[in-house]
């Protein structure tokens, strides 16, 4: 459907014009500004997942430890526009590494 792909990358455009200061902590490998070290600490202790290794063709490998997740402290120390703030920060990273690996190496990497 071409109307909704048009409509799609028009509205990442917007998106990453509206959050353009996300975009650059990300291609910095920074942690967004709006985060507190303490809530950082939080996010770090509760929500325990990150990306860990490449498999042997460079894709990125997430690991998600949901049993260790301490969702309850996470949220009283963490609002959930902030947390939100961070999956955004972490999606843009990803699909920073991803594009420039596609652009690299002339295939998809997801």
């Amino acid at each position: 459907d071409l109307p909704a792909a048009i409509q799609a990358a028009k509205a990442a455009i917007a998106w990453r014009k509206e959050n353009s200061s996300l975009v650059q902590a990300a291609a910095a490998r920074q942690a967004p500004s709006e985060l507190s070290e303490q809530e950082l600490a939080a996010i770090h202790q509760c929500f325990v997942a990150a990306y860990y290794a490449c498999t042997r063709f460079g894709d990125p490998v997430f690991i998600s430890r949901l049993c260790a997740y301490n969702v309850n402290h996470l949220m009283e120390v963490v609002s959930e526009a902030k947390l939100e703030l961070w999956f955004n920060f972490v999606n843009e990273c990803a699909w920073q590494y991803c594009e420039a690996e596609t652009l690299q190496r002339r295939y998809f990497v997801m």
